[in-house]
């Protein structure tokens, strides 16, 4: 009995540290976690049982954890300079405004200008607020069958005086009925955000064609302009958030497609683009259809 103890003894111990040993490696990493250290990571082994699997997963979550954390930095990081942008030019307006006496004409001129400043940075707060908020399983909840035929043409219907401003023609064949399952509201900010971009980058004289249809279980809606095309350096990044092609720096928010980017992922479709310098773009939305009731 003492031989075997002598034995089991020092047995018992150099296993119990083998079995524990991977256990502390993740107690060391998250330490290191909350310490601040997000590219901590639990030391992988060669043995493929359950603890090996636990570990692969915990670094997969930690990996993630990191990304998430990043993302969010880089857009508060992102969204404090876009919004410092127009408020150092609002404050400047208005210091100078300030600085002498001026005629009622100036005041009124200056003052309209702020409230120009103020509405863009009212539209911005308002999509950083969507783009950063809980947003699938939130949004999904007030899904409901939408006749995005309806939507498309309304929208149209709404643009049709900011073209004709800029002497742009609009042009649209759409199917009527084409039913989805989504978020009303947000379906139609997707409609106005690519039918005004594609009016605002149209040439004088320029035409805009809105095209929604059918394709077997899905709904495709298309705008074309003829604008000055897009480099294919720049159509991987239009849809970054505060991306602005050269061309258009200082004329939005570098939201606008992002945000159509979030909507149309957000009811499980996908955008694409396709542009070529001086023969204009064409956007292309695909989104599954609902089920037809007519």
């Amino acid at each position: 009995l003492i031989l075997a103890l002598m034995f089991a003894l020092p047995s018992g111990y150099l296993l119990s540290r083998k079995i524990l040993a991977p256990l502390h490696a993740i107690d060391a990493a998250a330490e290191q976690l909350r310490a601040g250290n997000l590219d901590a990571r639990v030391v992988t082994r060669k043995q493929d049982d359950e603890i090996s699997r636990l570990i692969n997963t915990l670094n997969l979550t930690f990996a993630a954890l990191q990304r998430s954390i990043d993302q969010i930095s880089q857009f508060s990081a992102d969204a404090a300079h876009e919004l410092n942008t127009p408020l150092t030019v609002l404050r400047g307006q208005l210091e100078v405004c300030l600085g002498r006496e001026r005629t009622v004409h100036e005041y009124q001129t200056v003052l309209a200008d702020s409230v120009e400043q103020i509405i863009s940075l009212s539209r911005m707060l308002k999509d950083l607020l969507l783009l950063a908020g809980p947003g699938r399983e939130r949004h999904r909840k007030a899904f409901s069958l939408t006749d995005w035929s309806l939507a498309v043409e309304d929208t149209v219907t709404s643009l049709e005086m900011v073209a004709a401003g800029g002497n742009t023609r609009v042009r649209s064949n759409i199917e009527p009925e084409v039913q989805l399952v989504g978020d009303a509201p947000l379906l139609q900010r997707l409609c106005y955000n690519l039918i005004y971009n594609a009016i605002r980058f149209s040439p004088v004289g320029g035409t805009v064609t809105v095209r929604l249809r059918r394709v077997l279980d899905t709904a495709v809606f298309e705008v074309k302009d003829q604008g000055i095309g897009i480099k294919d350096e720049d159509q991987k990044k239009i849809f970054e958030r505060f991306y602005q092609v050269d061309e258009s720096r200082n004329t939005g928010t570098g939201l606008g497609l992002s945000l159509v980017k979030w909507i149309a992922e957000m009811h499980d479709g996908q955008i694409e683009v396709e542009s070529e310098l001086g023969n204009g773009s064409l956007f292309r939305v695909t989104l599954p259809m609902g089920p037809d009731e007519t």
